[in-house]
């Protein structure tokens, strides 16, 4: 009898533990809502983890990619720049935040951006849009360098 008793708290124990355990995190109940189409919900929930100072790289991708749903261009970038500012090697976010910031139409932004790929992964095609770019606003100093490091 004893051990029936025994028995039946370790099983309520355990099904308790594993109901806590199933329980959807921030991140996933967040991931929901996006799915469900509740985006200003779920933008709101994400505020509210970014404002108590969680600055972990795929939340902040996470905030990125639901205002660029949302179509809220200058807060995708500003949660993009946060993301670059943690994970400044991520080439697919640097080439995704160069093409945001042209999208804005923040030229200077974009040539540094632009400048900084080239820097960090050089590529025929990258190389010369910049110099075309640099020719264009006549930047001549700019493009002599880039073309003597590039030689």
């Amino acid at each position: 009898m004893r051990r029936h008793i025994v028995l039946i708290v370790v099983v309520g124990i355990a099904v308790l533990v594993a109901g806590y355990l199933l329980v959807p995190r921030l991140e996933e109940h967040v991931t929901m809502l996006t799915r469900d189409g509740l985006y200003d919900t779920a933008a709101r929930e994400l505020s509210a983890l970014r404002e108590s100072g969680d600055r972990r790289p795929p939340m902040l991708m996470q905030i990125h990619l639901l205002h660029e749903r949302q179509g809220d261009r200058v807060r995708a970038l500003k949660a993009l720049d946060d993301y670059v500012a943690v994970r400044p090697r991520d080439i697919s976010a640097l080439e995704k935040r160069a093409e945001l910031l042209l999208q804005a139409g923040q030229l200077e932004r974009y040539l540094e951006a632009l400048s900084d790929l080239v820097a960090m992964r050089p590529s025929s095609d990258r190389l010369n849009l910049l110099l075309a770019l640099y020719r264009l606003h006549g930047r001549f100093d700019a493009e002599l360098t880039l073309m003597q490091a590039h030689a």
